[in-house]
């Protein structure tokens, strides 16, 4: 959620939190969801100790959509220097002919404009991280009309429409990534991100297993316009 909305604090926390804090979160701002997990005991039936697990849910808001909050919830490390790049990565995102816009605070891809947007590198706390973003990207690419053709227009329809897509996406950044030797974490990263789709799923099962074969579908695109055009250099 940070990448995406471009905030570069790290610190997350519920209105009254903020309040105690001297800050007040500013008006419009929405938050993120985010969920506690825990255990207590209390007293069974028969009197002896019981241990219950609890689910709690909150919604958080980052610091930079707080006001009145100490600087030192704003670290100037945060902003660091930007990640060095992978540039076999790069150079073979650049092999697809996809064309990737650096600058601002958002990572999307604009069917309209048939661009990748990606944020200020110094926003991503490494290479892989960043370069992750990049090819979850760049698979929404592969679903333009032209190219696979996902029909991307149905993506803000409704949120299983955007879901799927996301699934799509997601799996795919994980397959290319794998692909291209990113640390195993990597994958771990990914995981939970799709975990927050599949509460949309959960109707018909089949859904991920169709979002994967088209990420499959998509990763298979993108190493075809790759393979092309590094046999066309050989040549």
């Amino acid at each position: 959620a940070a990448v995406r909305r471009g905030y570069t604090s790290p610190y997350w926390m519920t209105f009254r939190q903020a309040l105690e804090l001297g800050g007040v979160v500013r008006k419009g701002e929405s938050g993120r969801p985010v969920c506690h997990y825990g255990s207590a005991q209390r007293d069974g039936d028969d009197g002896d100790p019981k241990t219950f697990r609890y689910l709690k849910f909150y919604t958080v808001f980052n610091a930079q959509q707080i006001d009145g909050l100490a600087s030192s919830f704003f670290p100037q490390s945060v902003q660091g220097a930007a990640p060095s790049r992978l540039p076999e990565v790069e150079g073979w995102i650049a092999r697809t002919g996809a064309q990737v816009r650096w600058g601002g605070s958002s990572a999307y891809y604009d069917p309209n404009t048939d661009v990748i947007h990606m944020p200020d590198a110094n926003r991503f706390r490494d290479a892989e991280q960043m370069t992750s973003v990049e090819l979850h990207e760049l698979t929404h690419w592969t679903g333009a009309k032209h190219r696979l053709d996902r029909n991307l227009d149905r993506y803000s329809d409704s949120r299983a429409n955007r879901a799927f897509e996301e699934l799509i996406a997601e799996i795919g950044s994980g397959l290319l990534g794998a692909q291209h030797g990113f640390r195993p974490e990597h994958i771990d990263n990914h995981a939970r991100y799709i975990g927050c789709w599949i509460t949309e799923l959960q109707n018909d099962p089949k859904y991920l297993f169709s979002a994967a074969a088209q990420a499959q579908a998509a990763v298979d695109y993108l190493t075809g316009l790759v393979d092309t055009v590094d046999v066309a250099k050989a040549a």
